[in-house]
């Protein structure tokens, strides 16, 4: 480097064996000598200084104590092992498998061609390479070297890949994430069943529904029926395997560390506590040159001086700085293992590059957080800043934000929907929701961030300590929410404000019989979303944006134009319950309007199937506000009863008062008592009666033990499951003086 000459008097390397003893001596002259001649001089020393900067970066060669090179395990893989591991790992970390996977996808391709995915790659790795020159002298020089390897062709001015590179890929490459297949709604009913969760195919489609149209489900009803189980299981069912890179070779003894944003930024590297205290450290009022600790690395081995600043810190110095910041990059691991020997004249450290590996594993994608009576307000969700730490403490639900933020980005990144992810808030109303969950129900609706902290060195990783947290975070669009509900002494009730923006689905039904049996009995209720092909997808098509979750306009219309009868009927009963103040906002409408939408779109049969969600939609939206004294609400309780049972159609005047001696609730649909009930159908199908009695047997047996009477003696109501819980709460009211639809 000291003989770089000038362009009036340049300096002529083309010839090692005239140079080399010439101008270099002792040992320069022998590792000169060696590449040269080790090489059959096909290689000269002089063009060197990349490969160097390769064999240090990729650790193949190592410094020992006597300050002689030896050859690492991995640089012996890459001597021999022609398209090995560590030939790959090389290969990978300089660009050439993304390069190679460029080729593949756009070539035949001129270099030209090539030059912008190329930039996107390397602006994607966070690549010092920028410059327009840099990224052009960048792609020819890998384009040479995979053409050299018989990886790329090159016919005319067009670089295709070969069938090498091809083999090559496909060895080097992680296989795509392969994802485990939903199904259909029988799939997952089975699977359920498989499990021990014994629920009605109804009742299964009736959560992925509310879960598709709202993202966010209240489950509520009896202790024991399964619906923190339920939860569980169709987020297991949705779980994904994924490949993912793990650490591997990690000496038993040693800690893990991450290296962090401070790290690089300060040239440090902290301690873990647990060493700490197995190591003689001098204080801080020691001389810096008695502070001094031994750490062995894979480039040599040297000394560094050691702080005290809350956490035990070492000064990066020398061929160790250099070294650490060649080899290592914010997020990386390393590991670190206490040095014990005798020989030794302080303490010491040994820190190693951790291995990693493709493995397959289950995607982490879901959470069950037990709500505490004692929360009034967010941070036992979202944790909280340490004024005495200075450190974020987190929690398991901000850590599954945090991860279903970091699938979204993977996701786009490779064009990809993104995995769901799931929250189950079990016992939601130990405390009261509005307290802990009101930043939550705001920011699901406005999709504005919620603010965690203003600490930027806890964003940006410059902190000394503690996980590495965003100022503020928008709930990523691929998760979830389900809540559990159980009613008694100890808990409080739901607000409009909650039950207004979630789908509330009752758990009530306990089939004794079929538990015996081991089997969910046979569900005839239409509500099968087994008619689109390929799987379930809990998520919006197209993506699952803050405005792909909301519900809009664009399905009240939807719903109208090819659902009239049910359209018909919404406004019906909007007027009923306006007539009282007691109507819904659009909102309301246009989740009622999405949910009957995604039945139909996703039935086997849908007339059956639209009718049933209408009803299930009715009965989990607007019932749910309900609540007050029979003064308030009798009345209206009854009005709706005469609509459950005739729909939103004419009905001629003698038919129009029913009496409530007429009808019994049989597994949550409403059915007739006696021959003398006419309640002539009114569903805009005319078939959603008939289906809903038969699902519960509900007909010639379940009529009435003092008046048996066959099926076709009786008219079946519209709205079975709608008018069943309107019975209970007007028979509740009657006998209590107050009802509300969660009891």
């Amino acid at each position: 480097m000291q003989r770089t000459g000038s362009p009036d008097d340049p300096v002529d390397w083309s010839d090692p064996d005239t140079w080399i003893p010439e101008w270099l001596s002792d040992e320069d002259r022998k590792l000169a000598y060696a590449i040269w001649e080790g090489s059959n001089k096909s290689v000269n020393p002089r063009h060197t200084a990349g490969s160097w900067e390769l064999v240090r970066k990729c650790v193949l060669l190592a410094e020992d104590p006597d300050g002689n090179l030896r050859l690492t395990d991995r640089g012996r893989d890459f001597i021999d092992h022609a398209f090995g591991s560590a030939e790959a790992l090389v290969d990978e970390q300089e660009g050439l498998i993304g390069l190679l996977s460029i080729v593949g996808d756009k070539g035949p391709a001129r270099s030209g061609v090539l030059v912008e995915p190329w930039a996107k790659f390397l602006l994607e790795r966070d690549s010092p390479f920028r410059a327009s020159s840099t990224i052009k002298d960048t792609l020819g020089r890998r384009l040479s070297n995979l053409r050299d390897r018989d990886l790329l062709q090159k016919e005319g001015l067009d670089y295709s890949i070969t069938e090498a590179g091809l083999d090559y890929l496909k060895r080097v490459e992680p296989p795509e994430t392969p994802m485990r297949s939903a199904g259909g709604l029988t799939t997952l009913t089975k699977s359920l069943e498989q499990g021990g969760l014994l629920f009605s195919q109804e009742t299964v489609a009736n959560y992925v529904l509310a879960l598709q149209t709202k993202r966010f489900a209240i489950l509520t009803g009896i202790s024991g029926t399964g619906k923190t189980r339920i939860a569980k299981a169709v987020a297991e069912h949705f779980q994904p395997t994924v490949t993912r890179r793990v650490p591997t070779k990690i000496p038993d003894d040693a800690v893990e560390i991450e290296v962090r944003l401070s790290h690089l930024k300060h040239s440090l590297l902290t301690v873990p506590q647990v060493m700490v205290t197995r190591l003689s450290l001098l204080g801080p009022d020691a001389p810096l040159a008695d502070r001094r600790i031994r750490i062995r690395y894979p480039g040599g081995e040297t000394a560094l001086t050691h702080y005290h600043r809350g956490s035990t810190e070492l000064y990066l110095s020398g061929g160790f700085k250099k070294w650490y910041h060649s080899n290592l990059e914010l997020g990386d691991r390393i590991w670190l293992r206490l040095l014990e020997s005798d020989t030794l004249e302080s303490d010491g450290l040994e820190m190693g590059l951790i291995e990693t590996e493709f493995v397959e594993q289950r995607l982490d994608n879901y959470e069950v957080i037990p709500v505490r009576p004692d929360w009034v307000d967010n941070r036992g969700l979202l944790g909280y800043l340490n004024p005495l730490t200075n450190e974020y403490s987190t929690t398991p639900f901000l850590n599954l934000l945090l991860r279903a933020r970091a699938e979204e980005k993977r996701a786009e990144a490779a064009n990809e929907n993104p995995h769901p992810f799931f929250v189950i808030l079990d016992e939601m109303n130990l405390a009261r929701v509005e307290h802990y969950f009101s930043d939550f129900l705001s920011a699901l609706e406005s999709g504005e961030d919620i603010p965690l902290h203003e600490n930027e060195a806890i964003e940006s990783g410059e902190a000394e300590s503690g996980p590495q947290v965003p100022r503020k975070l928008k709930v990523p669009g691929n998760v979830l929410f389900t809540g559990t509900v159980n009613v008694d002494e100890t808990t409080y009730m739901f607000s409009p404000k909650v039950l207004d923006r979630a789908f509330t689905i009752e758990f009530d039904q306990v089939d004794l019989k079929g538990f015996s049996e081991d089997t969910s009995g046979e569900d005839t209720s239409g509500l099968n979303l087994d008619g689109i092909q390929g799987s379930l997808d809990l998520l919006p098509s197209g993506g699952s944006e803050d405005d792909d979750w909301k519900p809009s306009r664009e399905d009240w219309v939807e719903f109208s134009e090819e659902t009239p009868g049910h359209h018909k009927a919404l406004l019906k009963l909007h007027d009923i319950l306006e007539a009282q103040h007691r109507h819904f906002g659009y909102r309301v409408a246009n989740e009622i309007a999405r949910f009957v939408n995604l039945a139909r779109e996703q039935a086997e049969e849908t007339d059956a199937a639209v009718d049933a969600a209408f009803d299930l939609a009715l009965l989990q939206k607007v019932l749910p506000k309900f609540h007050g004294t029979q003064q308030e609400l009798e009345s209206l309780l009854e009005e709706i009863f005469q609509f459950a049972v005739h729909g939103g159609g004419h009905v001629p005047k003698k038919d129009r008062v029913v009496e409530l001696d007429d009808w019994k609730v049989v597994k949550g649909r409403l059915v007739t008592r006696s021959k003398k009930t006419s309640t002539p159908s009114q569903t805009p199908s005319g078939d959603a009666g008939a289906d809903g009695d038969e699902a519960d047997g509900g007909t010639a047996e379940a009529a009435d033990a003092d008046n048996p009477k066959t099926a076709n003696d009786a008219k079946s109501p519209a709205y079975p499951r709608t008018g069943a819980k309107v019975l209970r709460m007007l028979n509740r009211v009657r006998d209590r003086g107050f009802t509300s639809f969660i009891e």
